[in-house]
């Protein structure tokens, strides 16, 4: 009878790349990182990035099409080719993704999982130069009807991408009075005012996704400690 080891994570992942393309750059560099391996495949990985940005840039010189044409002054400041009247694109990134690993693992012992599990994070340190903000982990035995399909995993790693992003939402609406936000498209520069009654509303709709979401997480707990996910984006 063949072993199994069993490992699910979820780390939380500072880049500092400003990149609105960092999901597929972050892919690439985990193409060269070290395997979570079992005799039949390999542990699946995924990488979600964060809702909304978390650098802003006033100039965005490097992603602006004059940006090849800067030179630099003694004074210490900078001139470009552009024209006096252009606007200079402004920079919006999120420099964060978070890492989900989900394996069935066949003839591997916990303590390999492990370690090839800690090497996976020396990559990230030392080779990509991430930070790791969190990180939470668990390597199991193989137990009868614990085994999570690929489906499955897929099903989870959309849902925690969901709920972290429902839980930054309303995270953001703790900072001022429900008096001072407004909701602008992003396009036309429309805006839209609520009054706090209907501002209260939208939180408590969001609130109720949020409960909804995690309450589907928790149905496909097929590990009971699928729940530390959860706890993670609690913490």
């Amino acid at each position: 009878m063949s072993h199994w080891t069993h490992i699910v994570a979820a780390i939380d992942i500072e880049t500092y790349k400003e990149d609105n393309n960092i999901k597929t750059i972050v892919e690439k560099l985990l193409q060269n990182a070290p395997k979570i391996t079992g005799s039949e495949r390999d542990a699946n990985v995924f990488v979600n990035v964060l809702s909304g940005y978390n650098y802003w840039i006033g100039a965005d010189c490097k992603h602006c099409e004059y940006g090849n044409t800067i030179t630099r002054l003694e004074c210490g400041s900078f001139q470009c080719q552009a024209d006096e009247t252009y606007k200079c694109p402004e920079g919006k990134y999120q420099t964060r993704v978070v890492i989900t690993i989900v394996g069935n693992l066949r003839d591997r012992m916990t303590e390999q999982t492990e370690r090839e599990y800690n090497d996976f994070l020396n990559y990230l340190i030392k080779d990509c130069g991430f930070d790791i903000e969190h990180e939470t982990f668990k390597i199991v035995k193989w137990k009868e009807n614990f085994i999570m399909d690929i489906k499955q995993a897929k099903n989870l790693v959309n849902l925690v991408n969901e709920y972290n992003r429902y839980e930054e939402i309303l995270n953001q609406m703790e900072n001022g009075y429900s008096d001072e936000w407004e909701f602008r498209n992003s396009h036309t520069g429309a805006t839209v005012d609520f009054i706090s009654e209907e501002w209260e509303e939208i939180r408590t709709m969001i609130a109720q996704r949020l409960y909804s979401v995690k309450n589907e997480i928790e149905k496909l707990n097929t590990w009971n400690y699928l729940k530390l996910i959860i706890q993670y984006y609690q913490a």
